[in-house]
């Protein structure tokens, strides 16, 4: 069951920003469903980790299905996270306190939104510089004596997200940065990126996270078989709470 586990925890986003993407503040995703064919390389104990599949996105749950390392089903509703292996025929079903942070395209979806979601985190916007198309903005948090310890630096050309820098709000030090590229433009000035790389401190040389999308379909049906999945009967289910 720890294998289970481990293979689970390597679909989330390391980073949690990306949690308020479907929540109850005044944005609004420009389309209700979508879906997408993705490609994840992520380096994992000094391993590079590829891993191949789909994913469906609507407003009530998650699904994604793994083709490769290994077939694999994860299905998101808020607070509950169902895993499926029908070669092994397991389950795993966990419960959480807090809604579960949206895995493979958290990044994507966070991109549309002209603050990347960092509102509604308790953060604000501190000093912004528009030259050209380029517009850079930088964000902290509200509060001073907030227990968030990073700031960011957001970089929009042409309504485009191009890159978002997080870095220690005391010392400056760089933390994570992500890059996005590919974007489409889905209506009116609503771009979103097809590609997301993450480095690890200063340089971008060597990233620890990419992930590519492709075949995206916006505004279309879910199959009911993948909006109401279920574990088949007869499968060994254990059950867990974080």
């Amino acid at each position: 069951m720890y294998l289970l586990i481990r293979l689970c925890l390597l679909f989330f986003i390391f980073i949690n920003y990306n949690k308020c993407l479907c929540n109850t503040d005044s944005f609004i995703i420009p389309f209700s469903t979508f879906s997408a064919e993705f490609e994840r390389e992520s380096l994992e104990n000094g391993s590079l980790l590829k891993t191949k599949g789909s994913v469906y996105f609507s407003a009530t749950s998650v699904y994604i299905e793994v083709s490769e390392p290994l077939k694999q089903i994860v299905k998101i509703d808020s607070n509950l996270m169902v895993l499926y292996y029908p070669d092994e025929k397991k389950g795993l079903k966990i419960s959480s306190e807090v809604p579960f942070t949206i895995p493979i395209i958290s990044p994507f979806l966070s991109a549309l939104r002209p603050d990347f979601g960092l509102q509604f985190l308790g953060f604000s916007m501190k000093d912004y510089q528009l030259i050209g198309d380029t517009l850079l903005t930088k964000w902290e948090p509200i509060k001073m004596d907030s227990e968030l310890h990073e700031k960011f630096t957001l970089k929009t050309i042409k309504n485009r997200l191009i890159s978002v820098v997080i870095q220690d709000k005391e010392t400056e030090r760089t933390i994570k940065k992500m890059l996005f590229d590919n974007h489409i433009l889905i209506e009116k000035e609503s771009w979103i990126p097809r590609s997301v790389t993450i480095y690890d401190g200063e340089n971008n040389i060597n990233y620890i996270e990419k992930i590519i999308l492709y075949k995206q379909m916006f505004n279309k049906i879910i199959p009911d078989s993948i909006q109401n999945f279920k574990i088949p009967d007869g499968t060994d289910i254990q059950e867990s709470k974080w």
